[in-house]
């Protein structure tokens, strides 16, 4: 076994690995040799007998925090520890740069990663929906539970109006943005652009945040994170958002929406139970 940085020249054996994941539809053949661009990204492979088996990326978020995302190993060379080897040479990355926090998000469905999360010691924060829109946008989809006009949602255009909403926030919801698969703190390199694009918004009451930003894997697609712990607000958020892709963007997209688990609605059916974890290094 052999642990280097990924390289160009690697692509195809990427290619071969993501075959498997998600029936095809993985994301990551379109945005590992981004990472190479990206000076915040560490993409490495385990490299067996000439044949890249197993891939992982690092992204620096902010000076402390650190993203592990990206990790996939070929379905024949699973079990033999190359992933747990992945891990513990980002950690060791994260400490070489000066972060101090290693965070990910997982399947639940995930077992066997699950098990080795475990042993390496990590901590569950809270759990995520996903409710995917494959089909052109139809907002009736959104049950109106509120009147029109209960709930207002307005760009934030500022740090310091994001960290007070932030802080509004209940203790049980991290004080994270969701977005693509991915959390983001107050402080990392994202809000910033975020701000900018006014892709992030608060509710009237104080109690939510949501963002609505382009997928980074296909332009034509959009991702909506919302982060509160009521069902109403959920609802009215998701709603929002949808009439404003529709609106702006027309109705032929592909929507997905991250949501805290502990919102019970009985409004999505979700594709999938996500983990988000963390270890402080």
């Amino acid at each position: 076994m052999k642990l280097r940085n990924y390289l160009k020249m690697d692509y195809n054996d990427i290619l071969e690995i993501s075959s498997y994941i998600w029936d095809g539809q993985d994301y990551v053949p379109d945005v590992i040799n981004n990472f190479l661009a990206n000076r915040n990204c560490y993409p490495v492979v385990v490299e067996v007998d000439s044949k890249v088996v197993s891939v992982a990326n690092t992204h620096k978020f902010s000076e402390t925090y650190y993203w592990l995302h990206a990790m996939r190993t070929h379905p024949k060379y699973r079990g033999r520890g190359y992933a747990t080897e992945l891990t513990k040479y980002q950690e060791a990355l994260v400490k070489e740069l000066g972060g101090h926090e290693t965070w990910l998000i997982t399947s639940l469905e995930n077992k066997a990663t699950a098990k080795m999360l475990k042993r390496l010691q990590y901590e569950e924060i809270c759990q995520y929906k996903l409710w995917k829109n494959t089909q052109p946008t139809d907002i009736s989809k959104i049950p109106r539970d509120t009147k029109p006009d209960e709930e207002e949602w307005s760009v934030i255009k500022s740090v310091t109006l994001l960290n007070q909403a932030m802080n509004n926030l209940e203790d049980s919801i991290p004080h994270l943005l969701i977005g693509e698969f991915m959390t983001y703190p107050g402080d990392s390199y994202f809000i910033e652009t975020m701000l900018t694009n006014g892709e992030i918004y608060s509710n009237s009451k104080s109690n939510a945040l949501m963002t609505i930003s382009k997928s980074a894997e296909n332009q034509r697609d959009y991702i909506i994170g919302i982060t509160t712990s009521h069902k109403d607000i959920m609802e009215s958020a998701s709603r929002f958002a949808l009439e404003t892709i529709t609106q702006y963007l027309g109705a032929d997209n592909e929507v997905l929406i991250f949501y805290p688990a502990i919102v019970e609605s009985v409004h999505f059916a979700s594709d999938r139970y996500f983990r988000l974890l963390r270890k402080q290094l």
